[in-house]
């Protein structure tokens, strides 16, 4: 949306301290359920035009976000809710017993830095029992999302989890201080994680997201997307990824599952991308190596292709195709019960006369789809039978290719008798 009128320094500082001082409700649901992000759209409609380009096109890019409450915790229960469904929508039972082992490792870390850990083990302890719930939930089939929302809006686990998730990011940053103290000018990391980390209200800053991203996500192989709604230059929101890189600065695994936030000055939600539909590649199919029966796009009850009939069980055909050329059970005795020739259940009178032991009269003609090669009626017969039996599989003939039928046995010669002369 274009700017005809350009805005003064005093409108943009005074849109900008409006957006600053925008708070959540603090009384809704601490995890709210997914909505479609029109609704933020609508939100900012009668919001500053960059306000409004900007949610006019999150639409086209997440379709779904949920709220968190605004309590000062939005940062740190967004997180921690996205790394229990991450780990949920992957659905490896094994994957989440080994963050269990890995977030009870961190225990050592907590101790070296002086936490009493006394006083943090019931906190943990919430995170390790809706660790243990998830991987049961995954072991029983069903659907944990509902029982991770049920239990993140409990205040006594969502509470506790946050706590935890503070200790483990302020052990983090006290043992890797020579990694973020250039960005604090005015503290040490001690002090920091007393006036930031460690209370329980504070809003998480670039730094403690930072350090909470580098301590508990990305070590379990997720990496985290931010999208920034504010007046910087843009048509749409400013990403900002986090993800395990190697020292060449590539990431480790360009495939690894991520989740999103999104960020309005002071406030965190959660976003959801669109979810692109799977892609299929069709491949060459060898023709010699084909169980017919595993065609699954074949219509068996087609009368266009010539056979119209179907098998016991509305799948295989009834057809007896090892009558045609270059189709054979490598076993007889493997043949399948609902796989078997229709000639044994036919009246005698219309059993197909037996085979000739003379070789057929061969007239040749070009073939419709080669060079000046010959094309016999029995091998044109087979060819097409064959193209009817794959019909709708991405398969790849070769047109040059001539099938040779097998030579019919030679009859035993019978003396000439001739008419003697009177």
């Amino acid at each position: 949306m274009a700017d005809d009128h350009p805005m003064s320094p005093e409108e943009y500082e005074a849109l900008q301290k409006a957006s600053d001082d925008y708070r959540p409700d603090p009384t809704g649901p601490l995890i709210g359920e997914k909505k479609s992000t029109n609704f933020i759209k609508e939100e900012y409609a009668k919001a500053d035009p960059v306000y409004q380009e900007k949610t006019a096109h999150l639409p086209q890019t997440y379709s779904h976000f949920r709220t968190t409450r605004g309590d000062g915790n939005c940062g740190w229960r967004s997180v921690g809710f996205c790394y229990f469904e991450t780990l949920a929508e992957l659905g490896d039972h094994a994957k989440v017993m080994a963050e269990y082992s890995r977030l009870k490792s961190m225990n050592n870390l907590i101790s070296v830095v002086g936490y009493d850990l006394s006083l943090y083990a019931d906190f943990a302890e919430q995170t390790f029992d809706l660790l243990k719930e998830l991987a049961q939930v995954i072991l029983d089939k069903q659907d944990p999302v509902p029982m991770l929302v049920e239990r993140f809006n409990t205040f006594e686990v969502s509470n506790a989890i946050i706590v935890h998730l503070r200790v483990m990011t302020g052990a983090w940053l006290q043992t890797h201080i020579e990694q973020y103290q250039p960005f604090l000018l005015d503290q040490t990391i001690s002090q920091y994680c007393k006036s930031t980390i460690d209370p329980f209200h504070p809003e998480i800053d670039n730094l403690g997201m930072q350090a909470l991203i580098d301590a508990v996500i990305q070590p379990a192989g997720i990496a985290v997307e931010i999208q920034y709604l504010d007046r910087s230059a843009g048509h749409e929101v400013n990403v900002l990824k986090f993800q395990a890189q190697n020292p060449d600065g590539t990431p480790i695994d360009p495939n690894a599952p991520t989740f999103r936030l999104l960020y309005r000055p002071g406030h965190y939600d959660i976003l959801y991308k669109i979810a692109l539909p799977p892609t299929t590649v069709a491949y060459a199919t060898d023709v010699s190596a084909m169980d017919i029966r595993d065609i699954p796009s074949m219509s068996w009850n087609d009368p266009s292709q010539g056979y119209g009939m179907s098998g016991p069980d509305g799948r295989y055909p009834s057809y007896d195709f090892t009558c045609f050329y270059g189709f054979s059970f490598a076993n007889p005795d493997e043949r399948s019960s609902s796989y078997s020739s229709p000639y044994a259940s036919m009246p005698q009178s219309f059993a197909p006369p037996p085979p000739s032991p003379y070789p057929p009269v061969l007239q040749p003609q070009m073939s419709p789809v080669s060079s000046p090669m010959q094309q016999s009626p029995l091998e044109s017969t087979q060819a097409s039978s064959m193209l009817a039996a794959v019909a709708g599989s991405p398969i790849r003939l070769n047109s040059q290719m001539l099938v040779t039928p097998p030579s019919p046995p030679k009859m035993p010669e019978e003396p000439v008798t001739r008419p003697m002369r009177e």
